[in-house]
């Protein structure tokens, strides 16, 4: 079955590029602080128009692969010096840590190019007022999941305004919270006078971190059985640990339903009050055929993220799965209304006229697709696919097939 929740994770891909960079020798000492330091800016915080700019420049460096544009939007080196800024930790070591840091964030926009060029679509949903702090939020969705990432900005010295931080709603936190709660175990690992001060849990951790790379590694290579069964390898403490239990999910969403669901299960006993859980607990309900839980689930993230024309695609597809096709027909057109370029209403919408035998709706829909969308449709493609094939043998399928023909002779 297609998640609804299993986006690139941006947490744990850094973190384990930093380990290569702490060498055994350190010696410096280390203390926990949290979170980052603010940017130093000698100018004015930035202005609506300046985060709704960034938000239209990040969507166009991702959507053109210019990773340079995007580094430069994202400010990772910078919020790397803030994370350890403050550490007491020595240059050498800052050094060794900001090393590692370069090679991973450079992977990270490398991979969500990468994703978007696969079909994954990056979209600006506007401001959003949180906790009185001023944000942008940005979904990231498609065949991968579903993800939201809430950027704070501010104006750099030299006048340029960038990410601060990034709070990662699937996580629960931001990156720098991520960052800056795994530096002392990744610094425990090269100091054996720390790793004895550290819980037992945090240990397990640590010495679990080779094998935590590797199913991380495997994850991200599709190798999802191998990367389970790695996970399965690990301590019950370790195996609890939210970003390993994260990443877990991840491969598990690309296993059998019956994994899936039991790792989703530990989640939410573990977790239950994690401001992570109910994006986590989509797919947790969609599996349990729990419709009642799902839309409570949907309506209190809704909340928390300040809306999204897209959760009313998640109701939709509920709907539609229960047959509920005019419940269906009017989530989706709710959420072509509020956002009239989100591309998932539309092929879900087609799917609710191909269930009800519509074919003035499909043949309507498909047209809208193609003008408003600038989306290639075929006669070929609607030939091969099975749920098209009623659509194929109406008068409205030869209406569909001139109108493209006359459609290409003028162009």
């Amino acid at each position: 079955m297609k998640r609804s929740s299993w986006p690139t994770t941006v947490a744990l891909l850094i973190i384990f590029s930093l380990i290569g960079g702490c060498k055994k020798q350190a010696k410096e000492d280390y203390k926990y602080v949290s979170p980052a330091p603010s940017v130093v800016s000698s100018g004015p915080p930035p202005t609506d128009e300046e985060y709704l700019d960034f938000g239209r420049k990040l969507e166009e460096a991702i959507r053109n692969a210019d990773q340079k544009a995007a580094e430069d939007l994202l400010r990772f080196n910078s919020l790397c010096e803030r994370c350890i800024s403050d550490l007491g930790i020595s240059q050498q070591i800052q050094q060794e840590i900001k090393a590692g840091f370069v090679k991973g964030s450079g992977v990270l926009v490398k991979q969500l190019i990468t994703q978007v060029q696969n079909g994954e679509i990056l979209t600006s949903l506007g401001l959003r007022t949180i906790a009185g702090q001023q944000q942008l939020l940005i979904r990231i969705s498609g065949d991968e999941g579903l993800a939201y990432w809430r950027f704070t900005l501010a104006r750099y010295p030299d006048g340029t305004v960038a990410a601060e931080d990034i709070y990662l709603v699937h996580a629960g936190e931001s990156i720098s919270q991520v960052l800056r709660r795994l530096f002392i175990q990744i610094l425990a690992g090269s100091r054996r006078d720390l790793f004895a001060k550290i819980n037992k849990a945090d240990q397990e951790l640590v010495n679990s971190l080779p094998k935590i790379k590797t199913m991380v590694s495997d994850i991200d290579n599709n190798r999802h059985q191998e990367a389970y069964a790695t996970y399965q390898q690990l301590s019950p403490s370790v195996k609890q640990n939210k970003l390993v239990l994260f990443h877990a999910l991840r491969a598990g969403a690309q296993l059998e339903d019956e994994v899936y669901l039991q790792l989703l299960e530990t989640y939410r006993k573990k977790y239950a009050d994690d401001p992570s859980l109910d994006i986590i607990l989509i797919d947790y309900y969609i599996l349990k055929k729990n419709q009642e839980g799902l839309f409570q689930c949907i309506d209190r993230l809704e909340k928390s993220i300040g809306g999204d024309p897209f959760l009313y695609t998640l109701r939709g597809n509920a709907f539609l799965e229960n047959k509920q096709l005019k419940e269906a027909k009017a989530a989706y057109e709710k959420a072509i209304e509020l956002e009239p370029t989100l591309e998932d209403a539309y092929w879900q919408r087609i799917q609710v006229a191909l269930e009800e035998g519509n074919h003035e709706d499909t043949l309507n829909f498909l047209q809208i697709i193609i003008l408003e969308l600038d989306i290639e449709i075929t006669e070929a493609s609607l030939r091969d696919e099975e749920t098209y094939a009623k659509f194929v043998k109406s008068p409205q399928f030869a209406e569909f097939v001139k109108w493209l023909k006359e459609r290409d002779a003028k162009k």
